[in-house]
């Protein structure tokens, strides 16, 4: 799983890695969003699913943040991306 911070929140993508690394997640890394490959806005977290990758994980890190929309696209190199919007409870 990675995890992107669309928003300008200090240590977002930092904290949201955290929750799901001890809720067992392989995390492999937690950055700021660069705006050429932001594909929505940074008021929406969206779990990010690559075509061929077994949605069961996805649907479980959508859950442990909170019910968030699950989407299959190829915009992002990680099986899982979570891009972190404003709206994301903490």
């Amino acid at each position: 799983v990675a995890v992107i911070d669309a928003t300008t929140q200090a240590d977002l993508a930092t904290n949201v890695a955290k929750k799901l690394l001890s809720a067992g997640f392989n995390v492999l890394t937690a950055r700021n969003i660069d705006s050429l490959t932001n594909p929505g806005n940074a008021s929406s977290s969206v779990v990010y699913l690559r075509a061929g990758t077994d949605s069961n994980v996805a649907n479980q890190v959508a859950s442990k943040l909170g019910g968030l929309k699950v989407v299959t696209s190829d915009k992002f190199d990680d099986p899982i991306t979570v891009v972190v919007g404003s709206n994301l409870k903490q």
